[in-house]
């Protein structure tokens, strides 16, 4: 071992408190990354098994499909090949099914005839038994799905001997599928029922059905998983004839994405606290340095080396960073082990804790070569050469600064390019690095003008003050440490904020009021349901479409076209976050529109439409269908077809009240129109085109005044409206105010606006609506990055200028006006029928599950554990100041008592040493936890779940929160060393110098 060992175990073993800081700082260090990396495998197990519980029944299956064979023995080694393939993927129970195609019976409907080999636990049954026998003339089945069974036709050899209905999700999932409506008749054999003489001949699909494996998959990894589901399916379709596996492995890789995209999140944060108690390592290096150097003058008065001494700082601090090390590695692994040991689902635990420990190898071993180092830098530094010292932190402070601005300058990092630029990531780790070397720089020139401006009766703050001038180094670093901690914790607080708050600005995106409603899968729209069933509140209809605005002469970009009221517009939550300028209530001025015009009014009670026909004359033979367009109050319309008998067209009208009639429209029969079209292609001629004209009498109640048509020659006065028409394939529309309609005023998106105030809104089919540009707008809820919004009316109108019906609402946000009895009603409301069968997406309910996602959880405690630790450490780094402070002048101290200065002063400048270094420390680092939380926002484009945040990460708190958190900070802080000052002082002589070596 040598003396220079022997020195070193002997120093360590007497005096083992000294250096139990420093194990301390060592082992909180690792054990953080080690946390951190198993934070993002068990947030990323969450996350999977959630995305698995989140798909359809029938997707989340292992499925492999062909169309099976009649041969016994090729379906048993089929069955052995797919067995053995579907076993690599899953431990689940599989199960062999087939489904045969439609039959009929004797009555005319149809039925599905299945068969599973795990009947008994996949049915509940209802009457009768369970099938039994199953030959090739006779084979016994339960109907599942009806209580009357089908008219089987005997020669089948169908036996109906029970009713069941389906309890399993696996039983007849994905391609076998029968549909919600089919009658099923199920057996209990598979392959017996492919024996079944009667349906030898009938189409059948048969396969092997699985439940995935969550465990499986996370023990592997989703891309390994992946990757070996493809060779399954590769291996499998070359065995096995026309055989199609089925994995939902889209769905996992884009889960798995998710988690990996925050996955360099998770890493930040545990590496940002894991570097912030690197420095309380320096701290406690720093209190080491009277003792080592009392040691090395005693060794170098006894001859040794300069190198001898390096290697007893460097032995020393080995030693003690090891043990640290292998505290931390074990605090880091139990506290992983009771991570994953407490999560539901439960992962995987020792190849969680294995994976975490491999992850973070890489970043522990960096920070058990940074602590050995570091302290033994900080040791064996002489202090002639402290002048060198500060030339190397204004060095580091450089480089980080310029790291920073480096970072900042590349832009933001999205979801997608999480991986592709780690100096980003490590923005927070520069930043508070940076400041805290800043702050150490600055502290000792502003402390000496302020001692300067000191009161002559502030005894105690002068000495401190003094005390610190003269030996700055332990305060230096202790201000250092404070910025950076500070600035962790006001980060971590403020950026959590920032997270949640994003959780709230989506939902406000996604769902801008209490409800949208949208069409179900019964196809009904909700403006009909809210004629049947009027919500609580006021519900805005909603207008939503697709149109394309031209980038040049023969291409253009689709944007989403919406149609709101303007009274809305101020009423959409959280506008100032979600659309991000402007507000609700000057949008809606910008783009409110005179309300177009009317139309007639029917009288409420009729049942028929009934117009004069005056005149019409034809130029060629065909039939012409007229159709008028009838809209109700709450803007549906529906086309009533009007058919000529006489001098008069007639229809029945659509019932309800405060109806109005608002187009005619005029097309060619499509039979004649089919007709034409064939003898063009057969005979290569054409025919006239189907012209004439027609003067329809005043409509009862009203008049034609006003109403014209783009594609028709129209006029109109007292005696009636006359249409001049060419049917020549597109549809004639007659509506009021069409002719010299205003162009429609829009709201748009930056990009769109960027190609004029006026734009040209496609349509297809050569139709257009002109638009005028009249603001823009960063962004707008419920719509993509290309969005042209206008006034409902004005819109509706212009769209059903070219054809009638397009104009109409598909949609509804409800919105309970901040009430919370009309919310409830709300709820209720929509849950109950007819509105049940509409889709319905609540604000309240996207924000639950924002905040409840596995990756938006796991983001939210590590960012609580961070502040905590950078807390602790903190305020632990003061106290050490003070009892180090204490330890080092006690010569000094013991001096000046015998001068007359009275303990408690001594004690007060004690407390003092403290306030100098945590006054600064607590400012500084509010600042750059701010600062660094603003920037982070903007360039670490994440949001909590770990997808692009949209709309944009905003800083959630302002100075407000950030100075009561210091306020507090500040007065724990005091108070912890006013209590350990208070305690100092006690003896009555201060420690001889050197006694620790004897």
């Amino acid at each position: 071992m040598g003396a220079v060992g022997r020195l070193t175990w002997a120093r360590l073993r007497h005096r083992p408190a000294h250096w139990a800081i420093l194990v301390l700082g060592v082992a909180v260090a690792l054990a953080l990354p080690v946390l951190s990396a198993a934070t993002g495998r068990v947030v990323a197990a969450r996350a999977l098994t959630h995305a698995v519980d989140q798909l359809p029944a029938g997707e989340r299956t292992v499925i492999a499909s062909y169309g099976g064979t009649a041969d016994p023995a090729q379906q048993s080694v089929d069955a052995g090949i797919v067995r053995a393939g579907i076993a690599r993927l899953t431990s689940a129970r599989i199960t062999h099914q087939v489904l045969y195609g439609p039959i009929a019976d004797t009555a005319g409907a149809t039925f599905r005839l299945a068969a599973t080999d795990d009947l008994a636990a996949q049915v509940r049954l209802t009457s009768g038994r369970l099938p039994g026998s199953c030959a090739p003339t006779r084979c016994e089945v339960v109907l599942v799905g009806a209580t009357v069974p089908p008219r089987l036709d005997p020669s089948l050899g169908l036996v109906v001997v029970g009713t069941a209905t389906a309890e399993d999700p696996l039983l007849l999932p994905g391609t076998f599928d029968p549909g919600p409506a089919a009658h099923i008749l199920l057996g209990s054999d598979p392959d017996a029922l492919q024996r079944l003489s009667a349906l030898q001949q009938f189409p059948r699909g048969s396969g092997w059905v699985a439940a995935l494996d969550t465990s499986r998959i996370v023990s592997m990894g989703v891309p390994a998983y992946a990757a070996l589901s493809r060779s399954v399916a590769d291996e499998l379709s070359l065995e096995v004839r026309a055989l199609v596996l089925s994995v939902p492995d889209d769905a996992l890789l884009r889960e798995d994405a998710r988690a990996a995209a925050s996955q360099g999140r998770f890493a930040l944060l545990g590496g940002a606290a894991a570097v912030l108690v690197l420095g309380f390592v320096l701290v406690a290096a720093v209190g080491l340095r009277r003792e080592h150097a009392e040691a090395a003058a005693l060794l170098r008065r006894r001859g040794a080396s300069r190198r001898s001494l390096v290697a007893f700082a460097g032995l020393g601090t080995a030693a003690a960073v090891a043990v640290g090390a292998l505290a931390g590695t074990l605090i880091g692994a139990a506290a992983a082990w009771a991570m994953a040991a407490t999560t539901s689902p439960q992962p995987p635990v020792g190849p969680l804790v294995a994976g975490a420990l491999l992850d973070a190898l890489p970043a522990s071993l960096l920070l058990v070569v940074a602590a050995v180092v570091l302290t033994s830098a900080v040791l064996v530094w002489p202090s002639a050469r402290e002048g060198t010292a500060w030339h190397v932190v204004e060095l580091l402070a450089a480089v980080c600064l310029l790291a920073v601005a480096l970072a900042a300058g590349r832009g933001a990092v999205t979801a997608g390019t999480s991986g592709g630029d780690p100096l980003s990531l490590v923005l927070p780790v520069l930043a508070l690095t940076a400041g805290g070397l800043l702050a150490a720089r600055l502290w000792v020139p502003l402390a000496a003008a302020v001692s300067r401006h000191l009161p002559a009766r502030a005894v105690g703050a002068r000495l401190a003050a003094s005390g610190g001038v003269r030996r700055p180094l332990r305060t230096v670093v202790t201000v250092g440490f404070v910025t950076a901690a500070v600035g962790t914790v006001v980060f971590a607080g403020s950026y959590r904020a920032t997270l949640a708050a994003n959780a709230a600005d989506t939902a406000a995106f996604d769902v801008p009021t209490d409800a949208r409603v949208t069409i179900g899968a019964d196809g009904v729209d909700p403006l009909t349901l809210e004629a049947a069933a009027p919500l609580p509140g006021t519900a805005w209809p909603v207008l939503r479409s697709v149109a394309g605005v031209r980038t040049s002469a023969t291409s253009g970009d689709a944007v989403a076209l919406l149609g709101v009221d303007p009274d809305v517009l101020p009423r959409l939550a959280r506008w100032d976050r979600t659309v991000g300028a402007s507000s609700g209530a000057d949008a809606a001025a910008l783009v409110a529109a005179p309300t177009p015009a009317a139309g007639v009014p029917i009288a409420d009670g009729a049942r028929t439409l009934n117009l004069g026909v005056v005149s019409w004359s034809r130029s060629a033979v065909g039939v012409v269908d007229v159709v008028a367009w009838v809209s109700t109050p709450d803007g549906r319309e529906s086309g009533v077809p009007l058919t000529l008998t006489g001098d008069r067209l007639t229809g029945a009208l659509p019932a309800g009240t405060g109806r109005t009639l608002t187009a005619l429209t005029l097309r060619e029969n499509p039979q004649d129109a089919t007709r034409r079209q064939h003898r063009i292609g057969e005979g290569g001629t054409v025919d006239a085109v189907l012209s004439g004209r027609v003067v329809l009498a005043p409509p009862p109640g009203g008049s034609w005044d006003g109403w014209s048509s783009a594609t028709a020659t129209t006029s109109s006065d007292a005696s009636g409206l006359a249409v001049a028409y060419q049917l020549t394939g597109t549809v004639v529309v007659v509506r009021p105010g069409l002719v010299g309609r205003a162009p429609v005023r829009v709201l748009v998106d930056p990009t769109t606006a960027s190609l004029g105030t006026t734009l040209r809104l496609d349509l297809g089919g050569g139709d257009a609506v002109a638009a005028q540009v009249v603001g823009t707008l960063p962004r707008f809820p419920t719509s993509g990055p290309r969005f042209v919004v206008a006034d409902l009316r004005a819109l509706g109108a212009a769209l059903d200028d070219h054809e009638p019906g397009t104009g109409a609402p598909r949609e509804v946000w409800a919105d309970a006006g901040g009430d919370p009895a009309v919310v409830s009603g709300l709820d209720a409301r929509l849950a109950a029928a007819p509105w049940d069968g509409a889709t319905v997406e609540r604000r309240d309910e996207r924000r639950a599950a924002l905040e409840s996602d596995a990756v938006a959880q796991g983001a939210a405690s590590l960012l609580l554990v961070a502040a905590a630790v950078a807390l602790t450490v903190a305020l632990l780094s003061l106290v050490l100041l003070v009892a180090g402070e204490r330890r080092d002048d006690d010569g000094v101290l013991l001096a000046q008592e015998a001068d007359g200065v009275p303990t408690s002063t001594l004690r007060r400048s004690l407390w003092w040493r403290a306030v100098g270094a945590a006054v600064p420390g607590l400012l500084a680092g509010g600042v750059v936890g701010l600062l660094l939380t603003r920037a982070v926002s903007s360039l670490v484009a994440l949001s909590a779940g770990g997808t692009s945040p949209v709309p944009p990460l905003e800083p959630a708190v302002g100075p407000g929160w950030t100075s009561a958190v210091l306020l507090a900070g500040l007065g724990l802080a005091l108070l912890v060393c006013a209590l350990v000052a208070g305690r100092m002082l006690r003896s009555a002589w201060p420690s001889r110098p050197g006694q620790e070596l004897r």
